[in-house]
């Protein structure tokens, strides 16, 4: 079977002067994932190790995704043209919080020619899925996984309750797999950026219910989506 996108146009910059402009809101954004400090993109640039960047091309052409890689076994993952980041590669292991964007990683062709990019691992567990968590607006994103947080933990069911709620509405959709752009940064949550939606947002969210789909599943989200609006709380969604 075809991979729905691929590896493609390796480049390898030697200078910030060969970087275009968002190139460099790029690099400067991925050296500051890694210790939060802001650079000029030459310091940047000379914080990585051996960069090359990566695009992903699905089958139409379009980039999706570009990639920075340093060193043998770290990097960080764009949505393309843009500074904003989709997830961390540490070595070797790529994390990422938006589902959709991660099962396609998952599915490219390996690249074919020899790059530390041949040894990071994009697998997706699908018994993993997103947990929820209702949320205060002025939360800080050090305590997101506190026991007091009231959570929904998806789980497997993740590929099930996506493919139904997919034709009914984007937007929830977006809210189960994390497939947004509004992002916390540069971290948020054990295992990275977590998708963000903040309260006047989840309230839009919680009214729509009300023509959702029968389906156990959907209840429980209705239910608790609801009673994060009836509280003013966000959600954050983390994988």
């Amino acid at each position: 079977m075809k991979s729905m996108v691929a590896f493609a146009n390796q480049w390898r910059p030697g200078a910030a002067a060969e970087l275009a402009a968002i190139e460099r809101d790029q690099i400067v954004a991925a050296a500051r994932q890694y210790d939060g400090r802001t650079r000029s993109p030459e310091a940047a640039l000379d914080q990585f190790s051996e960069p090359e960047r990566w695009d992903v091309v699905d089958s139409n052409g379009r980039t999706r995704f570009q990639i920075w890689i340093t060193g043998v076994d770290s990097g960080v993952v764009f949505h393309a043209g843009t500074s904003v980041i989709i997830g961390d590669i540490i070595q070797c292991g790529f994390a990422c919080n938006d589902l959709l964007a991660w099962s396609l990683l998952a599915a490219a062709a390996p690249p074919r020619v020899s790059t530390p990019l041949a040894m990071v691992d994009f697998a997706l567990d699908p018994d993993a899925g997103p947990t929820l968590f209702r949320i205060d607006p002025d939360h800080p994103a050090s305590a997101l996984w506190r026991e007091d947080h009231e959570r929904l933990a998806l789980g497997p069911a993740w590929l099930e309750l996506a493919a139904l709620v997919a034709p009914w509405d984007g937007d929830i959709h977006a809210l189960i797999t994390g497939s947004t752009r509004a992002r916390r940064s540069p971290r948020h949550g054990i295992y990275g950026l977590a998708s963000h939606y903040p309260a006047p947002l989840i309230a839009t969210l919680s009214s729509r219910f009300a023509e959702a789909p029968a389906h156990p599943l959907l209840a429980e989200l209705a239910t608790f989506v609801s009673a994060a609006a009836s509280d003013s709380q966000d959600i954050a969604v983390c994988v």
